[in-house]
């Protein structure tokens, strides 16, 4: 028997970068908005979502009304969570808390990952199932940018696999689970890899990435748009974004709330 569960991160404070009460908000309702209704669109839903944050930002948290019936927020890294399955094995897939799945998306990643453990394939340790590439929904700009070429070497879209014998044993499991990006396994090119176009990122002008660095994502003049992105095969018709924007759940207009 299996496990399966949504994890992201929401609030985490670094020990680079802390968040704002004001940056938090603002990522909270994008998480409802976009994230969520990413999750809710999804063909295996419901499923659980572990939001893993910081507890300073505990209270903020706690007060906002998700509109997902089945989150659990995690202060501890969900310990309790995790102590407190009962199956044999814990899938976990990952994604950044102001991204989207497609709607197909859980439902691959549960498929490979019970073909590899009725296989006997799963390492003894830790099993890294990845998703290689992704599209990019730029809000500010109202561009959408197909899977890159070549695909990033790591990014935060993976899923771990581990047997309960590792994640009962927690020191073990925080050690392996909770890692940086590239040393999380999504770098691993020996990995499994699941579809390339299963994750939509997006660019909000509040990206974690540029915020610990003091930057922003640039808003571009509309006429510059096309020489900005140019050799990236970037969408910007909106019937044609939403073709592929209805597959994660959302539409383009949303960029305009």
């Amino acid at each position: 028997m299996n496990h399966h569960v949504i994890e992201t991160f929401l609030g985490w404070n670094r020990t680079t970068w802390k968040t704002t009460p004001e940056w938090l908000d603002f990522r909270m309702k994008l998480f409802d908005r976009f994230t969520l209704r990413s999750i809710s669109n999804l063909d295996s839903c419901p499923i659980d979502v572990l939001v893993q944050a910081s507890p300073e930002n505990r209270d903020q948290i706690e007060a906002f009304n998700f509109r997902y019936p089945r989150i659990e927020l995690c202060f501890d890294h969900g310990r309790e969570y995790y102590q407190n399955i009962r199956q044999d094995w814990v899938i976990i897939t990952r994604i950044d808390s102001d991204d989207l799945f497609h709607r197909n998306a859980i439902a691959e990643a549960k498929a490979a990952a019970l073909t590899i453990i009725e296989s006997k394939r799963p390492k003894p340790v830790r099993t890294v199932l990845t998703f290689p590439n992704y599209w990019t929904f730029d809000i500010i700009n109202k561009a959408l940018i197909p899977p890159r070429d070549p695909a990033p070497t790591s990014g935060p879209f993976f899923t771990h696999i581990f047997h309960r014998s590792i994640f009962t044993y927690w020191d073990k499991f925080e050690e392996l689970h909770f890692r940086p990006h590239g040393a999380s396994g999504a770098g691993d090119t020996s990995g499994f890899k699941l579809r390339p176009d299963r994750i939509c990122t997006t660019k909000h002008g509040q990206n974690a990435s540029y915020r610990k660095k003091g930057l922003e994502w640039p808003k571009v003049p509309l006429e510059a748009r096309a020489s900005w992105y140019k050799g990236t095969g970037a969408i910007f018709d909106i019937e044609k974004q939403n073709e592929i924007l209805r597959e994660f759940g959302i539409y383009a207009e949303m960029a305009n709330d």
